[in-house]
This record gives structure tokens, C-alpha cells and sequence, in this order.
């Protein structure tokens, strides 16, 4: 999960950037000690915010982690230090404002007819100050929402300019509204619309650090995942480039405007023209919230602003379309869609005509290894091997690399059943997801490109696996070396039919390897939960040894790979073989645990898979097939080796090799291997498996070993695939979604 990181060509040096951001932190604080007894403590707090965004950058620096250019990095820190002066002067500006507009009460002098006198004051004062704030609000919000956009839209996106303007308008014009909404809730005052420019800012580093490390996209769906990414972020280095430094300039520039949003108060005003006011107020909030609300949910912003989110890197989406404006598209991408014409009754019956046929064709093949499984049941190690993938598929990375222990030598195996590719749905990254889809029995292609199940979903009323194997009497065990909040795993797993769960803490003392906790530590646990239970014993293994990111130098020197490709930098080489290095790692481990298991006391059968691909993969993909069909090209670096093995002989067992094959299939697949009771729906699976080899969130494989996209194929080129490509959804839609 790394990525080739972005340095600027002449980064500024260390002396001048800490001497400019000391000396712009040291101004602005000077500044606010000089003005302590003319200013109120909250325009303090506000000119310190802006000095520590001038002190954060020079110890950024410091540290060698500031990568912007001399020129942007100076204009920056004056920019925070000029900021920081400006909103000093906020209450002097507010005073003068109210000594022109203000009048003065005579008090007990006033001739006769003062009263009606100072009403009708009152109200032209009232008047005059609205116009005043009306004016001075609106222009300061119009100037705050554009350098907030800009925060957003520049952090990641060095050519936004080049968006056409109906596009940066329109998310002009939503970050506008929702500040002026903000901006009415807070009863005309700056704080409120505060949060859009944080959030902005938040969104667009977040971009930013997204195309640095995974060459991903940021979705809607992160963020509900925001736990797991600051728990995961330790394996990365963050820089702050020059894009993400004028981004974080825009916002300081954003939150100088909104600090000068403040009422002019006047004593002169009745109160119960205030309460009108405040009412007001809120009716003006009520109108805009629910624009928005309606703008969200009645105009299709694909069919509307012409967005196709090709989720193979929606970055491109966002680079054409601006990022507000295709974000809010695949938001609303998220609904899972109901297939066309289904109903509960129609897919009941077409899950049975399947089952039936299973029985038909391969029910007497089945039937030896469920007689066998109904005596003695086999414990199972289910191994979801984290970035496990073979890059041999790279043309050997032109140096004779030849790929895994598991594709060389384990699908030779006489205990191997069945071997190949699994097709995954992520790449770089959203482990949860590939997890998901085995453990679920599910795709992401028919949840919905861009979601986190495991963040968005109650999972307790699927048939999972786990709970699957624990209705025939299976003890159920989770193992995740990392930390239990990752992706909601603690809650997770436990709706999935997990009866305990393993996590970091529990490995205390166990071997290490590249800073993580070692494949073979994990594997000894699984081993040891079996040896200690009275019941058959299904262990799912989620490992974390091969995490990344790649350039951590944590592998000796004797244990990494010396891998020499003729393309790619110094750099791409050096993560390259940081990464086989773990694989390789990984594979000793697996070998040992093969190698114990066959003289095993009991039955055990694993099952084994990679989550997904380094995100380096997609840049040695680019390098060395620029030219070929998008497809091809998509969904070479989705392929991870899995296997089905037993140490034990499985009656009737019918070997099958290099069978292509997705995560959502494995678990039927493994029943049927072991003789385990099979559910109508893994029958069905099982059936359609045979002209729908894999499928994931870029379209199926037919039996041929030709992928297709579903939504671009006008007719199907392949009709039989296609009817069981939408066969497959409707069930789908039955055993999981109905359930979600």
C-alpha cells in the first residue's frame, strides 16, 4: 500500500525555511502581546491559530518534510503572518463601523418626544447596520468560499484551471450556500461557516496524501473509515508539497475572512427587533438547508454535469469535473440499486431451479465428500494474506522473477484441491472490502464501487461464513494482528459469527517482520486456538506483515530481494524489492505452516488468498503495457493467488488448477471441497461459477476468460455470462443486500 511520493525539484532549504516561518510565528505572536489590552481573547486565540499555521511549517521544515519550492513557501508563511496582523485589527474595524452607524442615547436630559424621536432612530440605526452587515457578510462569505474551493480543488489538482467554469461555478456556488446557511444558524456571525473551510482543507489533504501514497482516489465511503486511516497512517511518511502548502494558504486566507463576520451590536436596537432578527435568521438557514437538501437529491449530477466515475481512477474525474462537484456524484453512487424487474419470489425460485441443478450436475461428485465430512469435520484456517500477489504477471519484472511458493510450487501439491487467481476489487488498499467479499459471500460490484460494507452496514443478519460453520458446530475465531477499531473489525467480526477475536494486543512478544507482526506468528495462534479446542475449529486469518509502505528500511540487509527491472527509478526499485522481500518472507512462513500441518494430528484445510496488489503495481502496469484495451489493462493488477488445500485425502476430491475465481465464491468453494453442507445460494454460486469464472468492480470474466463491462456492452458479447452475471446479482440481492 505504498506509493512512488512526489518531491518538488528544488525543495527549500532547512535554514531559510525555518528562519522565515520562525520569524512569521514570531511576529504575529509579537503583535498579539502589543495588542493584548485592545483586543478581546478570542481574537487572540485567532492570531495564534495563524502563527502556529507559520510555526507548523517551520518545524515541518525542520524535520525535512516541508518539499514546496522556496518561492511558494515564503509567500505562504507571509501570507499566515499577514493574516494573523488582519484579524488584530477585526474589533477596531467593528468600533469604527459602529461609531458611524450607532447614535447616542441622551438618557435623562432627553427633551419631550424623545421616545418616538429614538424609536424612529432606532430603526434607521437598526437600517443602517443592516445594510452595513448585509454588505460587509456577504462579500467576506463570497471571498471565503472561493479561497476555501480553492483549498479544496488545489491541493491535488495542479491543472484546475483547465476545468471548465460551469463546473468550478457550481462548486463555487455549494460551498457559498452552505457557508451562507452556516452563517444564518449562527445567527449572522463567521464562526459556523468555519467548518466548510476546514472541511474543504480536510478533504483536499487528504487528496492529496491519497495520490502520494496509493495513487487513489479520496471517496464519499472514506469517510466513515477515518479511524482506520489515522490507525494506519504510521506506516507512512507525510511531505507537504507545494500544492497542499498554497491549499493550506487559500484556507488561512478563507479563515481571516470569516474571523471578521462579527454583529455590530448597538444598543440602540429593541430587543424584539433582535428576536425578529434571530428568527429570522433561522427561517433564511431553513430555505438553504433545504436547497441544499433538495439540490442533492433531485439532480443527478452524472446525467447532469455529463460525469462518468470510472472508479478505475476517479481521480481523472475529479481532475476534469472538479472535486466537489464529482464527489457529490459519487455519493450519490452509493445507493445500492435494486436489479431490474426483481422481486423476492421470482429470485426465491430462480435460487432453487439453480440449487436443483446443482444437485443434478455434481451432486454425486459432491455427495463422497459430504459423507465424509458428516464423520469428522476438518478444521480450517482461512488466510486472507495482506498485499500477498504475484508479480511475476509483470513480464517476470524483466529480470527472471518467477512469482510465489504458491504459484511455483503449492498448486503442484498432492493436498492442493483447487488453485489459481482470485479477481479482486481493490487495489493499494480497502483491505476490508476484500474481506468483506469473502466472508459475506458478496461483490463489490453489485454493493456499490467506493463503499466500505463493514463502515456503512449492519452485517449480523448475512449468512457469513463464519456464522455458517458455527451453526454446524464450529468453534469461530478472528485473528487481526493491527488494532481492533480498524474498519469496525472489533463490532465486525463478531456480527459476522466470530465468537472471539485476536488483535494486536494479543500478540505481545511475537516475531516481527518489516515492523509488522510475522505471517508465522499468526499462524502459530491459528494453530494453537485448534490444539486447544474440543470442537472442529474454523480460524479466519487476517495477516499484516506485508502492509506497507515499502520505503520503511525496517528489513535487514540479508533478507530483501535484489530484483533489478530495467524501468523505474532508483526509488521504484528499492520499494519494489522492500515489498517482494515481504511476499518472500510470507512465503517461508507458508511453507513452514504446510510443512507442520502434514504431520498434524487432525484434519485441517486451508484456504488462502492475497487482498489485493501494491499500489506500486499500477505503476509498473503503466510502464510496461501503455497501449492495451482499458480492460486488460484494469484488471491485471486486481489478480491475487489463492489455494484450497487439505492435509488429509478428501473423497471424491476433482483437482482443479489455474480456475479463475473472485473472493465472493471462495467460501462455497471450500464447502463443496470439503464436503461441507452447502446453502441453496452457494449452490447456485457454484453453478453460475461455470460461465462467470470471476467478477469484480470492473465487470466479469465469461468461461473463455474474457472480461466484460456490464454497464458498456450493448448487447452482451457474451449472452450466456451476461444472464449469469444477472442471475448472480438478483441472488445476490436476496442472501445479502435484503439483509443488510
Amino acid at each position: 500500500m505504498d506509493a512512488l511520493t512526489n518531491t518538488a525539484p528544488d525543495p527549500v532549504s532547512m535554514p531559510l525555511g525555518v528562519g522565515v516561518g520562525v520569524a512569521a510565528c514570531i511576529f504575529v505572536i509579537a503583535m498579539a502581546v502589543i495588542m493584548r489590552k485592545d483586543v478581546k481573547p478570542l481574537t487572540l486565540v485567532w492570531a495564534v491559530v495563524f502563527a502556529a499555521f507559520a510555526g507548523f511549517f517551520a518545524v515541518w521544515c525542520a524535520l525535512g518534510l516541508c518539499l514546496a519550492d522556496t518561492a511558494t513557501y515564503c509567500i505562504c508563511e507571509f501570507a499566515f503572518a499577514a493574516c494573523g496582523i488582519l484579524v488584530l485589527q477585526r474589533e477596531r474595524f467593528v468600533r469604527r463601523a459602529k461609531s458611524r452607524l450607532d447614535v447616542t442615547d441622551p438618557g435623562n436630559q432627553a427633551p419631550a418626544g424623545w421616545e418616538h424621536a429614538r424609536e424612529n432612530e432606532a430603526n434607521r440605526t437598526m437600517k443602517r447596520i443592516g445594510r452595513f452587515t448585509w454588505a460587509r457578510d456577504l462579500v467576506l462569505l463570497a471571498i471565503a468560499a472561493f479561497f476555501a474551493m480553492l483549498a479544496l480543488e488545489t491541493a491535488e489538482n495542479p491543472e484546475w484551471t483547465s476545468i471548465w467554469p460551469p463546473y468550478i461555478v457550481w462548486g463555487y456556488l455549494l460551498i457559498f450556500v452552505t457557508m451562507l446557511a452556516l452563517y444564518f444558524l449562527g445567527i449572522r456571525r463567521g464562526v459556523l461557516p468555519i467548518l466548510v473551510t476546514v472541511v474543504c482543507l480536510v478533504f483536499g489533504a487528504v487528496q492529496n496524501f491519497l495520490d502520494h501514497f496509493k495513487n487513489a482516489a479520496f471517496l464519499p465511503s472514506d469517510i466513515m473509515a477515518w479511524q482506520t486511516a489515522a490507525a494506519v497512517s504510521g506506516g507512512y511518511t507525510f511531505t507537504i508539497d507545494a500544492s497542499l502548502m498554497w491549499a493550506i494558504a487559500y484556507a488561512a486566507i478563507s479563515l481571516c475572512c470569516l474571523a471578521y463576520i462579527i454583529p455590530v451590536k448597538s444598543n440602540a436596537i429593541p430587543t424584539k427587533v433582535k428576536v425578529k432578527r434571530v428568527v429570522a435568521s433561522l427561517a433564511c438557514f431553513l430555505v438553504l438547508g433545504g436547497g441544499l437538501c433538495a439540490n442533492f437529491a433531485l439532480i443527478d449530477y452524472q446525467k447532469q454535469f455529463d460525469i462518468y466515475l470510472n472508479y478505475w481512477d476517479l481521480r481523472n474525474s475529479y481532475h476534469s469535473r472538479g472535486f466537489l462537484v464529482a464527489f457529490v456524484a459519487a455519493a450519490q453512487d452509493l445507493v445500492i440499486d435494486k436489479p431490474d424487474g426483481y422481486t423476492d419470489e421470482s429470485a426465491k425460485a430462480l435460487q432453487e431451479e439453480l440449487a436443483a441443478r446443482y444437485d443434478k450436475e455434481r451432486g454425486t461428485a459432491y455427495a463422497a465428500a459430504r459423507k465424509q465430512f458428516a464423520k469428522q469435520q476438518p478444521n480450517i484456517i482461512a488466510v486472507m494474506n495482506e498485499t500477498y500477489a504475484d508479480m511475476s504477471v509483470f513480464e517476470e519484472l524483466h529480470d527472471g522473477y518467477t512469482g510465489t511458493y504458491v504459484t511455483q510450487e503449492l498448486q503442484r501439491d498432492k493436498g492442493t484441491i483447487v488453485s489459481g487467481f482470485t479477481n479482486m476489487s481493490v487495489h493499494g488498499g480497502g483491505t476490508c472490502n476484500s474481506e468483506y467479499e469473502f466472508l459475506a459471500q458478496s461483490s463489490m460490484e453489485f454493493i456499490g464501487r467506493g463503499m466500505y460494507p463493514y463502515q456503512q452496514f449492519h452485517l449480523s443478519n448475512v449468512d457469513a461464513m463464519p456464522s455458517m460453520f458455527r451453526s454446524m458446530g464450529y468453534a469461530t475465531f478472528g485473528i487481526h494482528p493491527n488494532f481492533p477499531g480498524n474498519w469496525n473489525r472489533e463490532f465486525v467480526y463478531s456480527a459476522l459469527g466470530m465468537e472471539k477475536s485476536f488483535f494486536i494486543y494479543d500478540f505481545d512478544g511475537a516475531r516481527m517482520f518489516h515492523d509488522k507482526v510475522s505471517d508465522g506468528a499468526t499462524y502459530d495462534k491459528a494453530l494453537e486456538l485448534i490444539r486447544e479446542s474440543d470442537e472442529p475449529t474454523l480460524v479466519v486469518d487476517i495477516t499484516m506483515q506485508n502492509h506497507g509502505g515499502y520505503d520503511s528500511g525496517s528489513i535487514a540487509a540479508e533478507d530483501l530481494t535484489n530484483v533489478k527491472p530495467d524501468f523505474g527509478t532508483a526509488d521504484d526499485t528499492a520499494q519494489l524489492n522492500e515489498y517482494l522481500s515481504c511476499i518472500q518472507a510470507s512465503d517461508k512462513d507458508l511453507k513452514a505452516l504446510i510443512k507442520q500441518l502434514k504431520d498434524f494430528d487432525e484434519p485441517v484445510a486451508i484456504v488462502f488468498f492475497g487482498d489485493h496488489q501494491p499500489s506500486i503495481s499500477k505503476t509498473i502496469n503503466n510502464e510496461l503495457f501503455p497501449d492495451e484495451p482499458e480492460m486488460d489493462h484494469a484488471v491485471r493488477i486486481m489478480k491475487t493467488p489463492y489455494f484450497i488445500w487439505t492435509n488429509y485425502q478428501v473423497e471424491g476430491a476433482q483437482v482443479e488448477s489455474e480456475l479463475e475465481s473472485s473472493p465472493g465464491f471462495l467460501a462455497a468453494q471450500l464447502a463443496e471441497a470439503i464436503g461441507a453442507p452447502l446453502s441453496d445460494y452457494q449452490k447456485a454460486m457454484l453453478v453460475l461459477h461455470q460461465d462467470l469464472l470471476a467478477l469484480n468492480v470492473n465487470g466479469y470474466e465469461d468461461a473463455d476468460g474474457t472480461w466484460h463491462d456490464p454497464n458498456n456492452e450493448e448487447p452482451a458479447s457474451n449472452p450466456k455470462a451476461k444472464e449469469a452475471f444477472d442471475q448472480l446479482q438478483t441472488l445476490h440481492y436476496l442472501n445479502v443486500v435484503r439483509k443488510l
